[in-house]
């Protein structure tokens, strides 16, 4: 059974331009993200998977992962919007069986989390599981873990959110919204989260930057982060 972990990137956000190759810590957010994802020891292949823009930022998003030792899927003829149809086609070239999606805007994910994603998925088996947030100690985390789920199921989602924009472009959001139709079928963590560890926007980027500056390389756990972000709290008090 082949695991392949898929990570998302594209520079057209709206949000935030270009946030896939801002830098943390001397390394661009995208780099930090697959260097982070490849400590995962539940992986066969990490791969990333983007949208064809006929600019530099194709070359510049292949030569990234393949510095980082990882493959790379260009979403030729693909609305980049479409991630249902970017993951099923990165996942059909890669020949996975089991797909670890890991969205392109989570610079702390934690391979630890990723791992207990895949045992946990397979050891059920789920429908459908996420741990993006995750309960780290007391708190619960957004943007720590993964959504794992099969080849089979990808090739189902794409057939029931053919013509939903909205589905499409969140590939979790049609499970979010089912899951009392496929009840322990579908997991998620239900709880909010306290602490948010992605970049969605300029204010997430410069809170996500102050804690690689803290750092300063990318291989903290999430354990740290929530130990600095005590002690920045207890300084403020």
């Amino acid at each position: 059974m082949r695991v392949v972990a898929i990570i998302q990137a594209r520079v057209g956000s709206t949000r935030l331009q270009n946030k896939a190759f801002l830098p943390l810590a001397g390394k661009s957010m995208t780099q930090n993200i697959l260097e982070r994802v490849k400590r995962a020891s539940k992986i066969d292949e990490v791969v990333l998977a983007f949208p064809h823009t006929g600019t530099d930022a194709d070359t510049t998003f292949a030569d990234l992962a393949l510095r980082c030792g990882c493959g790379y899927y260009r979403g030729t003829g693909l609305d980049e919007n479409d991630l249902v149809g970017r993951y099923l086609a990165a996942a059909q070239c890669f020949h996975a069986d089991i797909i670890v999606r890991v969205p392109g805007d989570n610079p702390c994910v934690e391979y630890n989390y990723i791992d207990m994603a895949v045992e946990e998925y397979l050891r059920v088996p789920y429908s459908f599981y996420s741990n993006t947030t995750a309960q780290v100690g007391s708190v619960a985390v957004d943007g720590v873990g993964a959504e794992v789920f099969s080849f089979s199921r990808l090739q189902w989602l794409d057939r029931i959110t053919a013509g939903s924009a909205i589905h499409r472009e969140h590939p979790h959001r049609y499970f979010e919204e089912c899951q009392h139709e496929y009840g322990n079928g579908i997991r998620f963590w239900n709880g909010g989260a306290a602490v948010r560890l992605d970049v969605n926007d300029q204010a997430d980027y410069d809170f996500i930057a102050g804690v690689y500056s803290h750092f300063n390389h990318n291989r903290f756990t999430v354990e740290e982060v929530l130990g600095y972000l005590d002690s920045k709290r207890t300084e403020v008090a």
